[in-house]
This record gives structure tokens, sequence and C-alpha cells, in this order.
């Protein structure tokens, strides 16, 4: 950790606790005694070579809000995002009322640079009671998690910190070695090439702050090729490889007198949220049909329950409702 309280009641950072270490002699040396800001247990000071100056728990003990072992590359993200956002940004502050400690917090921005294995229920839990509390959680990764050029594919949990913003989706994540905050934008997904992205990287002196949520643009994706056909083939091979995924599916189509290789060919069009649901937006197609003249209402009644919905900074209402219009524009042409 980076913050410790201190014996007088005050909180003191790490660098300026190395400082005050040097200056105080052994006479004061009650006035270097500092604990846990969490459970009030005694920390020592570490300053190796290895990592950062930070605080630890003198012995172990079982502390909810600081966990030990907290790695370099934790402790240098911390750091750098400390450089980039505001000055008044504090590090490390407990919110009492949510039991939930934030890297940073920033008037009701929590910031999270998530760099080791999280749960997904563990996620949605913390990332829930933000919102409910009326805080906006900004979870960045690091670079285990990110989809860099050697890794195509995205964990669980780098889907779950994808986020909303005026210019379309985008996710975040730091390098804290090279000191670097990283822009993904114009996410997409396509049946042969799976999930796509565009990367922006930024330094310290490009990250100004107030323009950090206005970077990327909706309208600029990989435009791949997308044919019907071409579509159609990639269900059916995944379907005789029995894919888990594309049979749960088609067992739901199959209740509802359908075929996810027979449907309109408007329902094999590429839509505004491939990227979030990949080929459950056919089967949101496929259900605007046999509910027939149903209202938005009706028909959202019956897919919430069937869409599984990992993006808890994505409001999934406002997604299906533009899914239900697309797919009405769609079969009228």
């Amino acid at each position: 950790m980076l913050m410790a309280r201190q014996k007088t009641g005050g909180y003191i950072d790490a660098e300026a606790y190395r400082q005050l270490r040097a200056q105080v002699s052994t006479r004061k040396a009650d006035l270097l005694e500092v604990c846990c800001p969490g459970c009030q247990g005694a920390l020592i000071f570490k300053n190796g070579q290895q990592k950062i100056p930070h605080f630890a728990h003198r012995q172990q003990q079982d502390c909810q809000l600081f966990s030990e072992g907290e790695t370099a590359e934790h402790l240098a993200g911390k750091r750098f995002l400390q450089r980039i956002l505001p000055a008044e940004a504090q590090m490390e502050a407990y919110l009492p009322h949510l039991q939930q400690r934030p890297d940073l917090l920033w008037q009701r921005l929590a910031v999270e640079f998530q760099c080791s294995s999280l749960s997904q229920a563990r996620f949605q839990e913390r990332t829930t009671n933000y919102q409910a509390h009326g805080y906006q959680p900004w979870w960045l990764l690091g670079k285990q998690f990110l989809p860099l050029a050697n890794r195509s594919r995205w964990s669980s949990l780098t889907r779950s910190c994808v986020q909303e913003s005026p210019q379309g989706l985008e996710l975040w994540g730091v390098l804290a070695q090279e000191e670097e905050l990283l822009y993904f934008y114009a996410l997409d997904w396509h049946y042969r090439f799976g999930s796509s992205h565009q990367i922006q990287s930024l330094k310290p002196q490009d990250c100004l702050f107030t323009g950090l949520f206005r970077l990327g643009s909706r309208g600029e994706s990989q435009n791949n090729p997308w044919q019907i056909s071409e579509y159609k083939w990639y269900l059916q091979r995944g379907l005789a490889s029995q894919s888990k995924h594309l049979l749960h599916l088609q067992g739901i189509c199959y209740q509802k007198r359908g075929n996810l290789l027979d449907l309109p060919d408007w329902c094999y069009l590429p839509g505004q949220h491939q990227f979030l649901l990949e080929q459950e937006l056919l089967l949101l197609r496929f259900l605007t049909q046999t509910k027939g003249g149903a209202t938005w209402e009706q028909w959202h009644e019956e897919v919430d329950q069937l869409i599984s919905w990992p993006y808890p900074l994505v409001d999934k209402k406002t997604v299906l409702r533009q899914v239900y219009q697309e797919s009405r524009r769609l079969a009228e042409e």
C-alpha cells in the first residue's frame, strides 16, 4: 500500500514517509509509527530495489481492505495514475459506507487498477456497489489482461471492464513499467476474425485528464468484409463441432420452432452491438419475429432473462432497446 495512518491521526504517503524517515532522529522514533488505515494493524516501510517505496503489514493478518503481496506492477501503476489525475485525487481512500477502497478517488470517480486475477462475482459486486452509492468506477487493466498484439482472445475480466461512453465502447489499460495509458476503442466483432479494436497509447505528458474521455470515434472499425452466406457457414461449422454456446442458442430457437441456420437474411447482417452480443444478436433478432406485434416491453420481458450480461459498465436495457429498434427497421426494409 502507498498510504498509511500516522500515530498522530493523519495520513502519510510512502514517498513522503521516506523523506521523513531520513530527517527524524532516533529520539523521535514514535513519529515514524504507522498503521493500516483499514484494520489498524502495525505497518513496516519497505524501500527495496524491486518495488517503489510502500508499506506492508508487520505481521500476516486478515485485512479486508489491503491485501498482502502487492505486486510491483500494481504499486507502480497506482503511482503513475496519481500523476495523471488532478492533484486533489486521493490515494487509497477508504469509503466506510461502501467498505471499499479504490486505488484512487477523485470526486465521485473511483479508479481501480486491476493487474491480478479477480472473480467475475467479486468484480460485479464491487462495481455495482460503487454505482449504487453514486460513484463512477473507472477500471483499468494491467498488462496480462490487455488484448495486445499477441492476444486475440479477450478474457472474461477484460470484457467486463468494457464501458460505454459518448464515443462508443472503450477499454482502458496501464503499462506500468513503460508509464503508458492505453485506450482501446472502435471495439467490434467479426464471425471470422473475432474481436477487434484500435489502440491509442498515451504518455504522461499526453494525459490531459479533462480530455481523456473524449478520445476515439464510434465509427472507426476494422470494416472487415461481412457476407451472409459465409457467416451461415461458420455457424454451421460451429454447430457441427458441438460449440456449447451455439448449441445453447440453437436449443432456444428449436423451442420457438426456429433454426439458427434458417433465419431471414437480415438477421445475419452485422449490427450496432455486435461486439457485446456476438452470435446472441441472431437470437434476439429471431425473437422479434416470434413475438410478432409485441411491444418493446413484452419483448424485453422475454429476452432479458435469456441474455447473460457480463458488462456492468454498459446499460443492458438500453442496448436491448436499440437492438429491438434496429431489428424492427431491418425487417421492414
